[in-house]
């Protein structure tokens, strides 16, 4: 919050470099939040179990015909 209000004086005050400086950090830090969220969800998908449904029609020659005749 304290960047975005950072951001603000910097913009009311017409300081460009500064203006440009606050905001370059703002974007790379919600940027970085945004990856560690997306490791998180992609780490629980893989370790803890979550499955994805795969359609038959993605997965073809995977049938296995239980009672051959």
């Amino acid at each position: 919050m304290n960047d975005t209000v950072d951001l603000i004086n910097a913009l009311s005050n017409g300081k460009t470099s500064e203006t440009n400086s606050v905001f370059n950090s703002v974007m790379a830090s919600k940027l970085n939040d945004a990856i560690n969220a997306k490791k998180i969800e992609i780490a629980n998908d893989v370790y803890n179990g979550v499955k994805q449904e795969i359609s038959t029609d993605e997965v073809q020659g995977t049938e296995t015909d239980v009672n051959p005749e």
